[in-house]
């Protein structure tokens, strides 16, 4: 009995451990009227300023193409893990790369855009004394980003 529950125990514990790593966000789309077709990207970009003319790296950690329903505020639910990323539109799931965020990650509450119309979930950054707010990724090392771009 005792070894079948630590058996039980253990086999459980990558689970556990696996759903503590994973970091959430919540957030509406207000979806413009002339909008209706898109491809959604996640993206870990990093900046590096020891190479040379590296201005943005990028892993695309998930992309999909997507018509967005009717309704003014689409929902927008992200999940991510080391194992995968998972976003889900309108009961739509979509499933892409994972990535591990660590410590040195501020993560955002409510992701808000960057300069460049991105929604920044996470940033790095350069300076961890004197960290950028959330969403100046021109000030971070690295960044997790949200992209929506119109397609015709």
């Amino acid at each position: 009995m005792k070894v079948t529950l630590l058996a039980l125990v253990w086999l459980s514990l990558p689970l556990t451990l696996a759903a503590d790593t994973a970091v959430h966000w919540n957030m509406q789309y207000q979806r413009p009227e002339d909008l209706h077709a898109v491809v959604l990207t996640i993206k870990y970009r990093y900046w590096d300023p020891n190479v040379d003319g590296d201005l943005a790296s990028k892993k695309v950690l998930l992309e999909a193409k997507m018509e967005l329903p009717s309704q003014n505020k689409i929902p927008f639910v992200i999940s991510l893990s080391p194992d995968r990323t998972v976003l889900i539109v309108d009961g739509k799931k979509m499933i892409g790369h994972g990535f591990r965020l660590d410590s040195t990650f501020a993560r955002a509450a409510v992701p808000k855009l960057d300069a460049d119309g991105f929604y920044v979930l996470a940033q790095k950054p350069v300076d961890p004394k004197n960290p950028a707010p959330l969403g100046h990724v021109d000030e971070s090392s690295a960044w997790i980003e949200l992209g929506i771009s119109p397609q015709p």
